[in-house]
C-alpha cells in the first residue's frame, strides 16, 4: 500500500507497514541488500557456515546446483587474484547459461517447455516479454513459479535420461559493471564450469567483442538467474533480472 503526502517540494510516496512485510528482510531486520560480497563470503567461512539453497529453489536439479554452488565457491573467494568480480548482484555475477558441449536434443526439449510461456504469462493477463509493475508483480511471480516446474520437468528429463552428455554453465561476471579497460570476452569474466569439475576454467569465447559467442561452441539449454542474501542463502530461478523480481519481492527490470 502507498501513501502520497503533498510538501513543499512535491509529492511524496511512501510505502506503508504492510507492503514492506512483502520484502525479505535480513537478521538484523533490514531489507536485503542482495549484494553478496566476497567480503561476504569470507565472513560465512569464518563462521564455520557454508552456502546453502532456498526452498525456492528447489525446482533446479542437484546437478545443477552443485556446478552453482563450485562456482560461487572459487569466484567469491576473497583471496582469488585477480578478481572475478565484486559480487553477486544485478549488475555483475547473476546468472548462468546451462548448455551442452556437442549436439544434442536437450535444446529441443528445453524449446518445448519454453513454448509454453506464452500460455502461462497471458492467462494472468500478461505478457512474459513485459517486465512487471507493481500492480502485476504477484501475477507475474506466479507466472514464474509455474514456469519453474515446467522448466524443472525438462530438466530431469534432460539429465536422467542423459540427452546432454557434457553439460556445462557458462558464467558472465561484471554483465554491467566492467572495470576500466576490461573487454567483453576477458577469460576473468567469462567462467565456463564443467559438470564434474570442482571449478571453473576462465573461458574466453571466439568473437572477442560478444561474450554470447559461446553459442557458437555450445547448444543452449536455460538461462537461469540467482541472487544470494544476507545468510549465504541461495536464491534460483529461471531468466535474467526481471525474472529476479521472484526473489527480491520487487519489480526488476
Amino acid at each position: 500500500m502507498k501513501l502520497q503526502i503533498k510538501t513543499l517540494f512535491g509529492l511524496v510516496t511512501f510505502t506503508t507497514i504492510a507492503n514492506l512485510a512483502m520484502s525479505p528482510v535480513s537478521l538484523a531486520g533490514k531489507p536485503e541488500s542482495w549484494n553478496f560480497t566476497p567480503k561476504d563470503y569470507g565472513i560465512l567461512i569464518k563462521k564455520h557456515k557454508k552456502l546453502t539453497f532456498a526452498k525456492d529453489s528447489a525446482w533446479l536439479p542437484s546437478e545443477v546446483k552443485k556446478n552453482l554452488t563450485d562456482t560461487l565457491k572459487f569466484v567469491l573467494n576473497p583471496r582469488l587474484i585477480p578478481a572475478s568480480t565484486n559480487g553477486v548482484n544485478n549488475s555483475d555475477l547473476y546468472h548462468g547459461h546451462l548448455a551442452c558441449d556437442g549436439k544434442s536434443e536437450g535444446p529441443s526439449i528445453m524449446g518445448e517447455a519454453e513454448a509454453q510461456m506464452e500460455g502461462v504469462f497471458q492467462k494472468r493477463g500478461l505478457e512474459w516479454f513485459q517486465s512487471p509493475t507493481s500492480e502485476t508483480l504477484t501475477q507475474y511471480n506466479d507466472a514464474i513459479r509455474e514456469m519453474e516446474g515446467i522448466y524443472s520437468q525438462a530438466l530431469k528429463k534432460v539429465f536422467s535420461e542423459k540427452i546432454c552428455p557434457r553439460p556445462v554453465v557458462i558464467y558472465h561476471t561484471y554483465e554491467f559493471s566492467m572495470p576500466k579497460g576490461m573487454s567483453v570476452s576477458d577469460p576473468h569474466r567469462n567462467l565456463l564450469t564443467r559438470f564434474g569439475a570442482d571449478a571453473p576454467e576462465y573461458y574466453r569465447p571466439p568473437n572477442p567483442d560478444s561474450a554470447s559467442s559461446w553459442e557458437k561452441e555450445f547448444a543452449d539449454l536455460l538461462q537461469f538467474a540467482f541472487l544470494i542474501d544476507q545468510k549465504g542463502v541461495v536464491h534460483v530461478t529461471w531468466g535474467s533480472t526481471a525474472q529476479l523480481s521472484r526473489v527480491t519481492g520487487k519489480p526488476e527490470r
